[in-house]
């Protein structure tokens, strides 16, 4: 009988041992997951600060960018109008010679 009394207390001993190893691990890695969210968490935070400086400092060149395209596109469309106006002028003189030439074969045709 002491035998089976021996076993009993040995296996007690062994489930309570295993189970405050379990514990202590459960413990550990409940640390060690905690720290490891917090750590996440900062990087996060870090990540989410550089991405939002750098889209400020993308917006801002973007914004100068779209300026800068819009000085030149008036640039070129206002050289385009002042060719326009003088091809317009030209092409004015040139009825009006046109019609000065029609009318002075008329008046020698008569």
């Amino acid at each position: 009988m002491g035998t089976l009394v021996d076993n009993m207390q040995s296996l007690a001993e062994e489930v309570i041992g295993s189970f405050i190893k379990r514990r202590q691990d459960l413990q550990r890695l409940d640390r060690d997951v905690n720290d490891m969210i917090a750590r996440f968490e900062a990087e996060r935070q870090k990540m989410g600060a550089e991405l939002k400086k750098n889209l400020a400092g993308f917006l801002v060149d973007l914004e100068k960018r779209v300026q800068l395209l819009f000085k030149q596109f008036e640039e070129e469309r206002t050289a385009v109008q002042k060719e326009l106006m003088t091809a317009a002028t030209i092409y004015a003189d040139m009825e009006a010679k046109m019609e000065r030439l029609r009318d002075e074969g008329r008046l020698k045709q008569s």
